[in-house]
This record gives structure tokens, C-alpha cells and sequence, in this order.
């Protein structure tokens, strides 16, 4: 009996101890899958932690790459502006003939009298003394006030400056192309006129230049609209320089110098001459005006803050030529 309850017993404890072997090499497994698992997930993790930063540096490259495009586009604008503003000009012999010659020096966009080009005038001759005048100019089309006049000994040089009206009030910001009409005479006393030159300027290359296009406003009327020649009514100044104005927009078609005249001029009723006499060169446009002088229209008693009608007839023709079929003869009414 003792024999058989050790056997038992030792029977017991072998199996005890297999069991214990077996819990714990299936805790082994499932502590080892636990950790594989784990490996795992933290491998997954990692992939898509990398991918996640793969995606993000890609995205902050593409970011990076389009700032750059658009900081490229944004400083060739900023180049392509600069060019454009900034009026630079090589010095050249504009004219040069066999008595003077004419140099374009320079430009001054902000001379104390305003735009101003730089020239040097040569006399060229041993004995005759030479007048030089700026008689009339253009600015991207549009004429303008000029001023520059120098007399010139014989054989001697001079430096001077040709001025422009300012025309920002119209729109134009930058002078791309100016042209210039320049009368040489003998500067004696009633001297007789011996040339005309014609200067053609491009302060920011001739590729820039731009001509002047005027935009109509809501306010402006069209007078005269044809083949020769387009005049717009831009409206009225009751304190003009001259006292009260009508002001224009005109455009000369075509290849001669055009001349614009008012005739049986009527304010309110009251014959009323104004100062009117406009020359416009040819393919060039011009601002003008039509004035009275306030001492006109108290004579009349017109009111000029209060007049309501004026009427005249324009009378357009070629400035060589009066006897030619003039190019419009027409009564024009005004309702200020």
C-alpha cells in the first residue's frame, strides 16, 4: 500500500509538472507572439510614420517648388516693371548735317522744370550765327507745349534743354515717345528760316513706346465722328485760365496739318466771340479748348456758373491749303 501511494503520488507530481510545462511554454508562445505583434504594429507604425514624412517633405517640396515659380514670375515682373519705369537713354547724334548737328544727350524725368531732354546744338558754319527752336512736340501722340530756344554762334557749341507741358492730367504717366519739330533760322534780326528737323525720342526704347488711346467717359459727347477726324465734347471749366471753357478731345486722321475754327459763336442766345483757333499736325491728337473771357460774358450778362446753351459752327480745313474742300463745316449745339 505504501509502495502504491508513492507511486500515486510521484505520479501526481509528473503530471503537475507537465502541466506547468505546458502553461508555460504556451506562455512563452503567446508572450512571444505578443512581442511579434508588437514588432509588428510598431514596424506598420513606423512605415506609415515614414510614409506620413515621405508625403509631407514631398508636399513641403511642391510647396517649396510653386513659392519658387511664383517668386521667379513675381521678381521677372518686378524686372520687366523696372525696365519700364526707369527712362535710360544712350546719347546720339540726332541730326547732322552740313551746317549744325543735333545730340540727345540725356533725360531728366524730374527736372525742377519737369521732363526735360538734354541737347547739344553745334554751329557748324565759320560766319553765320544760328537760331534753334522747338515750335511744336508730341507725347505718345498727343501734342503738347514745348519750350527750347538757343541762338548759336558760328563755330561754337551749346547745351540746352528742351521742356515739356505736364500731361498726367490726361492720363500719361510716361513719356515713351516724343517727337519734336525744330526750326534752325539765321539769328540776325527778321533772319530768314533755313531749316526744319524733326527729332524722334524713345526714353525707354523704341519697342515701349505706347500711343496714347483716350478712354470716354459716361459725361462725354461725340461731336463729329468721320474719316477725317473724331472731336469729343469732355465737358466745361467755369474757372479756366481764361475765365469760362469748353473742353475737347480731337484726332486727325489724316496726313496734313488740321485746322479747327469757330465761327457765329452764341451764349445763351448772345453773339460771344471766344478764343478758338486749333492747328493739329498730322496722325497726332490734342486736348483743347474753347474760352471767353469773363469780361465777354458780364457784357452779355450771362452767368457763366448758369448757362445752358451755346452754339457755333465748326469749321475744319487743311492748314496748307484753305481753298481746299474743307474737311467739315458744321453747327454743333452744346447744353453745358
Amino acid at each position: 500500500m505504501k509502495k502504491f501511494y508513492m507511486f500515486l503520488m510521484l505520479l501526481m507530481l509528473s503530471l503537475s509538472l507537465v502541466a506547468c510545462g505546458s502553461s508555460e511554454s504556451t506562455s512563452k508562445k503567446e508572450d512571444k507572439k505578443t512581442q511579434e505583434g508588437e514588432k509588428k504594429s510598431k514596424k506598420k507604425k513606423k512605415k506609415k510614420k515614414d510614409k506620413k514624412s515621405k508625403d509631407e517633405n514631398e508636399a513641403d517640396e511642391d510647396e517649396t517648388e510653386e513659392e519658387t515659380e511664383e517668386e521667379t514670375k513675381e521678381k521677372k515682373k518686378k524686372s520687366a516693371s523696372k525696365g519700364v519705369g526707369d527712362a535710360t537713354l544712350q546719347s546720339y547724334t540726332a541730326v547732322d548735317s552740313e551746317d549744325y548737328s543735333i545730340t540727345v544727350n540725356s533725360i531728366e524725368e524730374d527736372d525742377i522744370l519737369g521732363f526735360t531732354v538734354n541737347i547739344t546744338i553745334e554751329n557748324k558754319s565759320s560766319d553765320q550765327d544760328y537760331s534753334f527752336e522747338a515750335d511744336n512736340c508730341s507725347i505718345n501722340g498727343v501734342q503738347t507745349g514745348v519750350s527750347m530756344y538757343s541762338d548759336v554762334a558760328a563755330g561754337k557749341k551749346a547745351n540746352t534743354k528742351i521742356t515739356f507741358d505736364d500731361l498726367k492730367a490726361y492720363g500719361i504717366e510716361k513719356y515713351t515717345d516724343i517727337e519734336v519739330h525744330i526750326a534752325v533760322s539765321d539769328a540776325s534780326l527778321g533772319g530768314d528760316e533755313l531749316g526744319e528737323e524733326n527729332i524722334h525720342i524713345y526714353p525707354y526704347g523704341e519697342e515701349n513706346a505706347v500711343k496714347f488711346v483716350y478712354e470716354q467717359k459716361s459725361t462725354d459727347k461725340v461731336l463729329i465722328d468721320n474719316e477725317y477726324l473724331t472731336l469729343i465734347y469732355t465737358g466745361v471749366d467755369k474757372e479756366d485760365s481764361w475765365g469760362y471753357a469748353l473742353n475737347f478731345y480731337v484726332v486727325n486722321k489724316t496726313d496734313v496739318e488740321m485746322v479747327l475754327n469757330a465761327d457765329n459763336v452764341s451764349v445763351d442766345g448772345y453773339m460771344a466771340d471766344p478764343f478758338f483757333i486749333e492747328y493739329v499736325y498730322a496722325g497726332k491728337s490734342d486736348f483743347i479748348s474753347m474760352s471767353w473771357f469773363d469780361s465777354t460774358l458780364e457784357q452779355n450778362n450771362i452767368d457763366k456758373n448758369n448757362i445752358s446753351n451755346i452754339e457755333f459752327t465748326m469749321d475744319v480745313y487743311d492748314g496748307d491749303d484753305y481753298n481746299k474742300a474743307h474737311f467739315v463745316t458744321e453747327t454743333i449745339t452744346i447744353n453745358p
